[in-house]
């Protein structure tokens, strides 16, 4: 189970909202600053990452990331029902 314990809304154009969740299944394993984006009609979310800059552009470096895309998958599926489930609760 995946649970939002912190939750910070924006109002930017894309930049939806900022999260930190728990994992319990993971011994309540924390992640933070979660970024989630929303743009006409996808949706998505950025895990913590370290920012550089390449040719004067801002890039940005994963910090984190899943082995398989079906992990990847699964793990966005139950991020995504928690922050339903958290919005509901606004």
């Amino acid at each position: 189970m995946i649970e939002i314990y912190e939750f910070k809304e924006f109002d930017k154009t894309f930049h939806k909202a900022t999260v930190s969740i728990k994992i319990h299944k993971w011994g309540n394993f924390r992640i933070k600053r979660i970024k989630v984006f929303e743009k006409e009609g996808s949706r998505w979310f950025s895990l913590p990452s370290e920012e550089y800059e390449k040719e004067g552009k801002k890039k940005y470096f994963p910090l984190n990331d899943f082995e398989t895309q079906e992990m990847n998958d699964a793990f966005r599926n139950k991020f995504f029902k928690a922050y339903e489930e958290s919005i509901l609760m606004l």
